[in-house]
């Protein structure tokens, strides 16, 4: 994982990162367990404060448009613990 030298790095490195906690936090069986029993589900970070990056905000004027990067990123990790699991 890359490390931010300024504040002027974070646009670079965010998605590294949030990529890298999620592995750690789903290093945990239990959780791992979770999170492949969505089975093919569209995972969506839904809220209402305007994050848009890591989600999709349901606020009249954002009207659930996003980039939804959590929800994206929790189906890729899914993905590879499920092909993991078959081997």
């Amino acid at each position: 994982m890359r490390f931010c030298n300024s504040p002027n790095d974070w646009d670079m490195v965010k998605l590294e990162v949030m990529e890298e906690l999620l592995r750690i936090k789903f290093s945990d069986e239990g959780l791992k367990q979770q999170l492949i029993s969505t089975g093919e589900e569209e995972l969506i970070e839904g809220n209402y404060w305007h994050n848009n990056f890591r989600g999709c905000c349901s606020c009249e004027k954002c009207g659930n448009r996003g980039m939804d990067n959590l929800g994206k990123l929790l189906m890729k990790l899914r993905s590879e613990y499920r092909d993991t699991e078959k081997i």
